[in-house]
C-alpha cells in the first residue's frame, strides 16, 4: 500500500509492480497538480526513466538546459556547463513538474495498476501480520479497513505513515518566502543554458518548455502579489541584459 501519489509514489508503484508486486496508491487530492513545481530532472532520472522506457516522452517535451549561468550584481561571474557528465545525457532537462506526472502516471496504468485519487488515509495501525489503514473516500463518512504487508509513505513533509510511525521529520523551514511564476520573456541570451541570478533577493529563471517558446519560469523572493513591473525589477538588478517581460502566465 503506497500512501502518496507524488512522482515519488508513482515510481514506486511502476517497480514494485514491473517486479510481479501486488500494490495499491492512494493519494488524497482528487487530481494530479496542475502548476509546474518543480522542473529540473536530472541526468540520473533520466537513465531510470530509460531502464523504464519512458525516457523520450521526457526528452520530446523537456528543454535541455546543458550549462548554467550565474550572475552577480548585474554581471556573469560563473559558468557551469554539463557537457562533462558521465552520462548519456549530459544536461538537465527542464520540465514542470505537472507534465512529469502525467507521464509517469500512465505507466502503472499500463502495468494493472490504478492511481486511487481522493482518498484519504486517517489511520494506521501495525499489527504483527502487516499493517491496516482507515481510508475515506469522496463524500463518504465511513472508513474502510485494507491490510497490506507493507504501508509506504510517500505523502510529503506531513505524512500521515510518519506521524503513526513516530519519524519525526528532522530539520527546519527555510526563512525566506518564494515567489513562483511563469512569464513570456523576450531576451538573446542562449536557450539552452538556464541563467539564475543572485542579489540581496535572489531571482532564478529557467528555459520552460516548447524549446520554441519565449517563455521561462521566474523565481523571485518577493511578496505573493508581486506585478509584472516589479519581476522586471527584479530581472534588471541581477541580469546582464535587460529582458522584456511580457506577460504574466501564473504566479504561486
Amino acid at each position: 500500500m503506497i500512501v502518496g501519489a507524488g512522482p515519488t509514489g508513482v515510481l514506486l508503484a511502476i517497480e514494485l509492480a514491473r517486479r510481479g508486486v501486488e500494490v495499491r496508491i492512494l493519494d488524497r487530492q482528487r487530481s494530479r497538480p496542475q502548476v509546474t513545481r518543480a522542473i529540473g530532472i536530472h541526468a540520473r532520472t533520466l537513465e531510470v526513466f530509460h531502464q523504464l522506457g519512458i525516457v523520450e516522452q521526457f526528452l520530446e517535451r523537456g528543454h535541455q538546459a546543458t550549462g548554467m549561468a550565474v550572475h552577480t550584481r548585474a554581471r556573469r561571474s560563473t559558468h557551469v556547463d554539463f557537457g562533462g557528465l558521465d552520462s548519456p545525457y549530459p544536461f538537465v532537462l527542464m520540465l514542470g513538474q505537472d507534465q512529469t506526472q502525467e507521464i509517469l502516471d500512465r505507466k502503472p496504468e499500463e502495468l494493472g495498476v490504478s492511481i486511487e485519487r481522493g482518498v484519504e488515509v486517517v489511520k494506521v495501525d501495525q499489527g504483527i501480520a502487516g499493517v491496516q489503514l482507515a481510508i475515506r473516500h469522496p463524500g463518504d463518512d465511513d472508513c474502510q479497513t485494507p491490510s497490506a504487508g507493507w504501508a509506504v509513505g510517500c505523502d510529503g513533509a506531513h505524512s500521515i505513515v510518519r506521524r503513526y510511525l513516530g519519524v519525526p521529520f528532522d530539520g527546519d523551514d527555510y526563512g525566506q518566502d518564494w515567489l513562483m511564476t511563469e512569464v513570456n520573456i523576450e531576451w538573446p541570451l542562449a536557450p539552452t543554458a538556464a541563467p539564475p541570478g543572485s542579489c540581496a533577493a535572489a531571482t532564478c529563471c529557467s528555459p520552460a518548455t516548447p524549446p520554441t517558446s519565449t517563455a521561462r519560469e521566474l523565481y523571485g523572493q518577493a511578496d505573493a502579489a508581486i506585478a509584472r513591473d516589479a519581476i522586471r525589477e527584479a530581472f534588471r538588478t541581477v541580469a546582464t541584459v535587460k529582458p522584456l517581460v511580457t506577460d504574466l502566465v501564473t504566479a504561486a
